[in-house]
């Protein structure tokens, strides 16, 4: 490339690296491919000190943990479970438990952990421990939560890395309900900790989120955040629970119109991949433990962000004096105030014999503010109590510290659940039937805590429920032999021949949707045959290909998600790339149901308008490949440099909307220049495509089954190039085996004339995989 044209480059380098940070904002500068004007990153080379972790095939392992597998199966859980239970109704003098009992502090911080799940992008969850770190950690909804975390401190100190953040949050929660009478379904142990909040940028709120998933200018504080963002109101986890603003109410808290609020909360749980029956188990069978804190109008105090700045401790809670000040009977979280049934730290199905056989009325809650003369600058903070005094005396709880009794109450997301149709059906089932709610609680609860850790292969320890419906189930994987595979290999060079682009799209596509946010997606179970993905307009013309593989007569069976993979390989290698390798073992899904949220990925049909600039960044980034792997894989029809340099140079023949999207940001566009340069191409092509082949061939939370076991296979020629041949068992052995060979050929006439190599696998001790 000419010296001019370099120029050229650097000066689009800098003319596209325009948008700013929010100087102050949580996380300002740290979120990926910003384009953050002087010192920013362009995505390739020597990261500068501070940068955020590049990504890999799975999120960046941490550097301060030590984290294996081994270690976390080999955890004493006995000795784990004891120390809980003890802590549990150890009440500390820094922050005394409600009622001498933890279980609803450790519900509340598992439950919004877990619940930044959104399926959109596989963001949030509690895998990572993110709650520890801005942003999450000073959203309003995890106010008082690090009091939680120092509560388990002695704990995570005593079994050290093997335990992690989030896995402890989680068994905590899990633990207490038990004890409490509730029997959970199981714990998913294999939470790898991270270091900071990056994984959370894009939850917002900051510049970062907006791009991605923006939330209406005006609407962050009255409920009306729409899709793709996950919540309805920015730092809270799911809905704003006294309402959903309106012209008739502009009030924050709309306690008014239930049906909106009931609407609110479906559309909401829904971007979580949560129906009416899972939504009204989590919001009942989560509020059985614990009470609200909204002990007068003065707040909680500063969030960590803020106090820090400061130099004080956060949320120090102004209600109360001295020793009582911000704690017991003086705490305020949310501002609203009383548990939600007489048994607040034993599991029952009260609260839905409430909404389904008991009248409410409105009332304020302490933190209500009405001491201005001016009623229009009234703070009211509206919850609901039962309308008969009778019922109300008898359904009291006990005082959370001290003695007497408080009346149980409701906050108006509650209470919607007994005037929606679909919701109060439900609500009264539960009523009537504890069974039939543990059943659904003790399912939806583990779906809650569990959706953003992938599928059950990731999952470690002995409590490991059966597989679920959401942890994308696959059937009958690959059982052909080494030698049936490598005769497929060859049989399948003359069903590529002349179509060799549909199949190399067809296993791009399928692979694509895989992403490293929750562990989703991928080429395993061949779900790109089912809707919706069959009909993404970028598979549309894919089908041909796929019916024929699909209809292949085999007398040995590999999965139609092999298929797929290695005839991609075969014809990529029929286009000249060399050096990839196959890893069979993958099975075949029964639908596509776990594919509804992951049309946002690398193949995704973006347009021109300028918000889809920063969906296209964040595919990549959740896709798990650098910047340079990723729009290498942008060229997959026409994997060579030279194309890469055609784009650049305004020749190459109908470019794809992806790649030409890598002209315009100054991140991708510094990798194309790399990439056309020297061995770059062939080198970070293969990278990309071996990773999103392999991504989702899961063996605990950070191993993968074709890391491990291979078959190396070298053609008899002068300084042959590598291909290796992956094999994860032997089904004839019927155990797992490594074995290395080396390829002696002779020459086959098949049955439409052609010359095939027919392959016989020998053993090579030379040939390392």
């Amino acid at each position: 490339m000419q010296n001019l044209e370099k120029v050229v480059l650097l000066t689009l380098l800098a003319r596209f690296n325009a948008n700013p940070i929010i100087p102050g904002e949580p996380g300002a500068g740290t979120s990926w491919m910003d384009g953050i004007g002087a010192g920013s990153c362009p995505g390739v080379g020597t990261l500068p000190e501070g940068h955020p972790p590049v990504l890999k095939l799975t999120r960046p392992k941490p550097e301060l943990y030590s984290y294996t597998k081994e270690r976390v199966e080999n955890l004493d859980f006995a000795a784990l479970r004891a120390d809980l239970t003890e802590l549990q109704t150890n009440s500390q003098d820094f922050w005394p438990a409600d009622y001498g009992n933890y279980v609803g502090f450790m519900v509340r911080q598992a439950w919004h952990c877990s619940g930044t799940y959104r399926t959109y992008d596989g963001l949030g969850g509690c895998d990572g421990g993110r709650q520890r770190f801005d942003p999450e950690r000073s959203w309003d909804d995890n106010t008082n939560l690090d009091k939680a975390k120092r509560l388990l401190w002695p704990i995570k100190e005593k079994y050290g890395d093997a335990l992690s953040w989030g896995d402890l949050q989680i068994f905590a929660a899990d633990v207490m309900m038990e004890n409490a009478g509730l029997p959970v379904l199981g714990t998913c142990f294999g939470r790898v900790d991270e270091t900071s909040g990056y994984w959370s940028i894009e939850l917002g709120p900051n510049k970062a989120q907006e791009l991605v998933t923006p939330c209406l200018a005006g609407s962050d504080q009255d409920g009306n955040c729409e899709a793709p963002f996950g919540a309805s109101t920015t730092q809270l986890i799911y809905v704003h629970p006294g309402g959903v603003k309106t012209e008739e109410h502009p009030d924050a808290n709309n306690p008014y119109d239930l049906q909106l609020m009931a609407e609110n909360m479906r559309n909401v749980f829904g971007r979580m991949g949560m129906n009416d029956s899972e939504l009204v188990a989590i919001a009942g069978g989560g509020h059985a433990f614990g009470k609200a804190h909204g002990a007068c109008p003065l707040g909680a105090g500063d969030a960590p962000f803020a106090a820090e700045v400061k130099g004080e401790r956060p949320w120090q809670g102004p209600c109360g004096e001295g020793k009582l000040q911000g704690k017991l009977e003086n705490t305020f979280t949310s501002g609203y105030e009383g548990p939600w049934t007489e048994t607040p730290v034993r599991w029952s199905n009260f609260y839905y014999q409430y909404l389904a056989y008991d009248e409410f009325e409105m009332f304020l809650s302490p933190a209500s503010d009405t001491t201005d003369p001016d009623p229009a600058k009234w703070r009211n903070i509206t919850q609901w109590r039962m309308k008969d005094p009778a019922r109300r005396e008898a359904t009291s709880a006990p005082k959370a510290h001290g003695t007497g009794k408080v009346p149980i109450q409701m906050l108006t997301s509650d209470y919607s659940l007994s005037v929606d149709p679909s919701y109060k059906k439900i609500v009264k089932r539960y009523a009537d039937d504890i069974k039939e709610l543990e059943h659904a609680f003790t399912h939806a609860w583990y779906k809650l805590t569990t959706r953003d850790m992938g599928p059950r292969s990731r999952c470690l320890g002995p409590y490991v429920p059966p597989e679920q419906p959401f942890q994308q189930p696959v059937y009958n994987p690959t059982t052909a032999t080494q030698g049936e595979i490598t005769h497929l290999y060859r049989y399948l060079k003359n069903i590529v021949r002349g179509a060799e682009v549909e199949y190399i799209s067809l296993a791009a596509n399928s692979a694509a949707t895989h992403r490293v946010t929750d562990y989703r997606g991928g080429a395993n179970g061949a779900r790109i045959q089912y809707s919706p993905e069959k009909d993404w307009p970028q598979n549309v013309g894919l089908q041909p290909a796929l019916l024929k593989l699909k209809n292949l007569e085999l007398d040995y069976h590999v999965s139609l998600a092999d298929r797929i993979v290695l005839a991609g390989l075969v014809a990529l290698e029929a286009k000249g790339v060399t050096g990839l390798s196959f890893c069979p073992g993958r099975g075949d899904a029964k639908d596509g149901s776990v594919s509804e949220d992951l049309k946002l990925n690398l193949m995704y049909q973006f347009s021109w308008a300028d918000a889809d600039a920063p969906k296209a960044r964040h595919a990549m980034k959740i896709s798990g490949l650098t910047v340079m792997e990723a729009v290498a894989f942008y060229f997959h029809k026409t994997p060579n440099k030279d194309a890469v340099k055609a784009l650049i140079d305004g020749t190459l023949e109908d470019a794809s909307v992806a790649q030409e999207f890598v002209l315009y940001n100054a991140e991708t566009l510094q990798a194309l220049y790399e990439l056309s340069e020297d061995d770059n191409f062939d080198t970070h092509f293969r990278n990309a495509w071996t990773k999103k082949m392999h991504a989702d061939r899961y063996d605990g939370p950070e191993s993968n089954v074709c890391e491990k076991l291979c078959v190396c296979a070298k053609e008899k020629t002068k300084d042959p190039p590598r291909r290796e041949l992956m094999f994860a068992s032997d089904p004839e052995l019927g155990t797992t085996t490594t074995t290395t060979t080396t390829t002696t050929t002779t020459t086959t006439t098949t049955t439409d004339g052609s010359d095939e190599e027919d392959m016989e696998l020998l053993p090579d001790p030379s040939c390392v995989c």
